[in-house]
């Protein structure tokens, strides 16, 4: 089964720090404003069953923290939202610093 990815950039500090509502109601509105300040990058349809094993994969490279992972489908900005809410799709954010350090592990 194949998903449509959407990557796209955005500076961290376009997102609110604070959010009201349930999960849900802050889903849609990281979904709205990302839309609407990010730059849209790509999209691209994968295939999810070897698109984590591939993120696990490097993950082990990286040193097992299991970020990359978690980052890809439950990261969100200023932790606006837990890893684990309740929400109808996923969305993965990685912070500046984040980016950083990734690029210099896989040096």
């Amino acid at each position: 089964m194949s998903s449509l990815i959407h990557l796209s950039l955005i500076d961290e500090d376009s997102y609110p720090t604070s959010l009201s509502g349930d999960d849900e109601s802050k889903y849609q509105q990281l979904l709205a404003i990302t839309e609407e300040e990010a730059i849209h990058w790509q999209s691209i349809e994968i295939n999810l069953r070897g698109f984590e094993p591939a993120l696990q994969l490097w993950d082990a490279i990286a040193g097992n923290s299991r970020l990359l992972l978690i980052a890809s489908f439950n990261f969100f900005p200023h932790k606006l939202l837990p890893p684990d809410a309740d929400i109808s799709g996923t969305f993965g954010f990685f912070p500046a610093d984040m980016v950083k350090d990734l690029y210099n592990i896989m040096q």
